[in-house]
């Protein structure tokens, strides 16, 4: 794994674009850099709108690793939101791993638990609203009670109101998904449907919060001063949110670098740690509490990066729309390779970009389906660093290397890894690396998506040229020996002809039947007379050494066409012919042996030169050679078959 001489730990985390698991990965980059470990983070971006096509395809990047080769993993579970790829990583994990394995947020019963008291940190929040604000009518807006941190913040939002006597009714509580949009719904049922505005407004988390505030502001509702709102988290947003969110902080930076510390430890010096470890949040009491009004420059600061951002963002939405375009007329690797590396640097911090298929992906043309996983083999085809620029490249190398050595160094790398697919089919995987290590933007989401796409589209008309390739050899060749037909034959020789033209040079026919096949038909049967002649055309291949055009004109009769430019290249041509039949004839063990004869006939190329005239002299000329074979074979009744002595001889004198 990373074949540089370093240990690697590799962690499992989705959706790497929000703020917890952005937070937790630049954790773990920066402590894994400082005691010089590799780092492969597994990612996918989730199930979207019940899109099961998408999403199967999303699942297989866990197949992509040998866990038995991690050093250390980490898991972040609760980021894995599709419920069969979370157990089946906990299977490989378990039955696989022989290494420190930390799970974060998530208690498991075979892992190190790293764990935040989310409870505590409520308590302490509900605690300030009470006794320092002295509210007693507070709402609640709850996260989906299908998230375990949802039902905990909420049983303790009901035990504090309780302990404080302070009354709960069940319009009080809105149930929400934990998204911004929540805030006008929310403030409907908790303001309008009761008829009064609460004292305070305690979210379950920041976004929710974000999004009651905006709600309040369009009523005309102040916040601090009319109603007191709070999140949880700690998310960047809450910093530019006029007024300042009061909100929990949980250090997931500082689980990131403590998880790698741990293995680190376990790993190297033998240390055994606790099972469970707990991580204490941090109150931040703010403007939207009424507490520390003087966040002015902070927020203005704050702000400043929030628009840089959002222009950021515009720049990306137009990059995504325009590399869509740029992608629909892509032909191969080569064409891909330059729209990739057009639009690949709108990733922020994006250094290193590589493109991983599977074996035998691009000859089925169709990719491989998600469940039968990822091949042993892949082949490295598109690779992209910004201080060492690659081109298209097909580097083999094994899964388990996950990189091939080539592109890499002895610094510990760090790589995040997503599936390559569209909808269910898998082609292989990307692999790229920041600068900070920090976690993807959200722009590589649709650029994924559009790579996916594009990938699709790209075999999709390779097979269709394919397809127009083999029905145009269905026009031109042979079905039982796979030479040219005579249609194909006299279309190729006819350029032939052109070629010898311009050259100056003399071109040869030569007219060749097989003996005897009646004979092995009526003797051994049809199926071993079409053995006999795919071994006349196996020979005529294995002869046309210097590009002569071979045919099969019908039945057992053949067609040989080529440029003269060397004084023997004709018997040239016969002798490697009888030698390659002299070799079969030592195999057969029916009794039989595979014969020809021959006819030949050389002129340089005028205008009046015709390949129909040409043919008939050679066949004349081997229907004569036929004819002394079977009169040596004993065989007198053998009739010969000529063409016109007088158009023959007037042919001749040209």
């Amino acid at each position: 794994m990373f074949e540089n001489d370093r240990k690697t730990i590799g962690v499992f985390v989705c959706r790497t674009v929000e703020h917890f698991q952005h937070e937790l990965c630049a954790g773990i980059t920066k402590r894994a850099r400082e005691l010089g470990y590799n780092v492969a983070f597994f990612t996918a971006f989730g199930d979207f709108m019940n899109n099961g096509g998408f999403t199967n395809g999303e699942k297989v990047v866990i197949d992509i690793p040998k866990y038995e080769d991690f050093d250390g993993v980490i898991l972040a579970l609760d980021t894995v939101y599709m419920e069969d790829m979370r157990s089946k990583l906990i299977h490989f994990v378990e039955s696989r791993c022989k290494c420190p394995v930390v799970s974060i947020r998530v208690r498991t019963d075979k892992f190190h638990n790293f764990l935040v008291n989310d409870e505590g940190a409520m308590e302490r929040l509900l605690g300030h609203i009470v006794t320092q604000h002295h509210c007693e009518d507070i709402a609640y807006v709850s996260g989906n009670l299908d998230d375990l941190d949802a039902r905990r913040r909420l049983a303790v939002y009901r035990n504090v109101m309780a302990r404080h006597d302070c009354k709960v009714e069940e319009s009080q509580i809105y149930y929400g998904t934990f998204c911004r949009k929540d805030g006008p719904l929310a403030c409907k049922q908790i303001i309008d449907e009761r008829g009064k505005c609460p004292e305070a407004i305690v979210c379950a988390n920041d976004y929710m919060a974000i999004g009651v505030c905006h709600e309040l502001q369009k009523r005309g509702i102040r916040v601090p001063e009319d109603v007191i709102v709070t999140g949880f988290d700690g998310v960047r947003e809450t910093n530019i949110c006029g007024p300042v969110l009061t909100t929990v902080q949980v250090p997931f930076a500082q689980m990131g670098e403590e998880a790698v510390e741990l293995i680190f430890e376990e790993d190297e010096g033998g240390i055994v740690h606790e099972k469970d470890r707990w991580f204490q949040p941090t109150v931040l009491p703010r403007e939207s509490c009424g507490c520390r009004m003087e966040y002015f420059e902070d927020r203005m600061k704050n702000q400043r990066e929030f628009y840089e951002r959002m222009e950021m963002e515009r720049e990306e939405t137009v990059n995504n729309t325009f590399m869509s375009v740029d992608l629909e007329n892509v032909e191969s690797f080569e064409q891909l390779f330059h729209v990739v590396d057009k639009y690949l640097w709108n990733i922020g911090g994006c250094s290193h970009f590589h493109l991983c298929l599977m074996d035998g992906v691009e000859h089925k043309q169709s990719g491989a389906r998600y469940e039968h996983g990822y091949t042993n083999g892949m082949n490295l085809r598109i690779s992209i660093r910004k201080d060492d620029q690659y081109e298209t490249c097909n580097i083999p190398f094994k899964r388990s290397e996950l990189l091939p050595a080539q592109v890499l160094n002895n610094d510990p790398q760090v790589y995040y890894f997503l599936s390559l697919h569209y909808k269910e089919n898998c082609f292989g995987y990307t692999a790229v690396q920041l600068y900070d290590g920090s976690g993807l933007e959200s722009f590589y989401h649709t650029f994924m998506v559009n790579l996916g796409n594009a990938v699709e589209d790209m075999f999709i008309r390779m097979k269709m040229k394919n397809l127009i390739e083999d029905l145009g050899d269905l026009y031109v060749r042979d079905v039982l020996t796979g030479l040219y037909n005579r249609r194909g034959f006299e279309k190729y020789v006819d350029q032939l002809f052109q070629d010898a033209k311009v050259e100056k040079a003399s071109v040869f026919v030569i007219g060749i039947d097989l003996d005897g096949l009646k004979y092995i038909n009526d003797t051994f049967g049809h199926a071993e007379g079409d053995v006999a002649i795919c071994e006349v055309a196996n020979a005529l291949n294995d002869a046309a050494i210097h590009g002569e055009i071979c045919g099969r004109m019908g039945g057992d009769e053949f067609s040989v066409a080529g440029i003269c430019d060397q004084g023997n290249q004709v018997d040239e041509f016969i002798k490697r012919f009888n030698q390659y039949l002299d070799l079969i004839n030592q195999n057969i063990t029916e009794d039989y042996h595979i014969a020809a004869s021959y006819g030949t006939v050389i002129r340089k190329v005028t205008d009046g030169l015709a390949l129909e005239e040409m043919m008939k002299v050679s066949d004349n000329r081997m229907y004569k050679e036929k004819a002394k074979h079977k009169l040596a074979a004993g065989n007198k009744a053998y009739k010969v078959y000529t063409y016109s002595e007088e158009k023959l001889s007037l042919y001749e004198k040209q």
